[in-house]
């Protein structure tokens, strides 16, 4: 999904109208195609075409470089292709791969650092983080000695989560204009 400007689209509405007439053979001269008829259309579309809630609730999916990841009922994967009504805005960086591993950063990162427990939260909350929504409305608080590794994990989920979709919270800033618009459209906020 992207954000197309009204410019565009009235021109390219101009177009299918041109060429439809003339496939037709009702040629519509250039001359009818007024700007405020067009700007009639593009408003009748615009009431045609809103689905205001579109990208507030997301289905069990994950969109990925090379297509979804989505999780059925009984929390089985299936890998397949985006369908327009994912409504799918936040792509993540990598492809999926079924058999991919992660031995490194689990030997030397995550069992370094922490016990058993703790390595199936952070793999659950990068998970959940992945989703887009934080539905248990936790966070997540790394905490430890110097040097353990909380920088290098929170890079990680960066990583995986993809540049275009987190944001900085910058809490001496909330009350400032503008600062919560920073916060459209992301799935993880992230302060050092």
């Amino acid at each position: 999904w992207k954000k197309e400007t009204s410019e565009r689209i009235r021109e390219f509405v101009a177009k299918l109208i041109l060429r439809c007439s003339r496939n037709e053979n009702h040629l519509i001269g250039e001359k009818l195609l007024t700007r405020n008829r067009l700007d009639s259309v593009l408003s009748a579309l615009k009431g045609i075409t809103e689905n205001s809630g579109a990208f507030e609730s997301k289905s069990s999916i994950i969109h990925v470089a090379n297509g979804v990841i989505r999780f059925n009922e009984i929390g089985e994967i299936e890998f397949g292709s985006p369908k327009p009504e994912d409504y799918s805005r936040n792509l993540a960086p990598f492809s999926y791969d079924k058999d991919a591993k992660c031995p490194r950063f689990l030997s030397e990162l995550i069992r370094v650092a922490m016990n058993q427990e703790d390595e199936s939260l952070l793999q659950r909350w990068f998970g959940l983080a992945l989703f887009g929504s934080n539905k248990p409305q936790r966070l997540l608080l790394l905490e430890g000695t110097a040097g353990g590794g909380k920088s290098r994990i929170a890079l990680i989920a960066k990583g995986l989560i993809g540049h275009k979709n987190i944001c900085q919270l910058r809490t001496d800033c909330l009350n400032e204009r503008f600062e919560t618009s920073r916060y459209n459209g992301k799935t993880l906020y992230y302060s050092f």
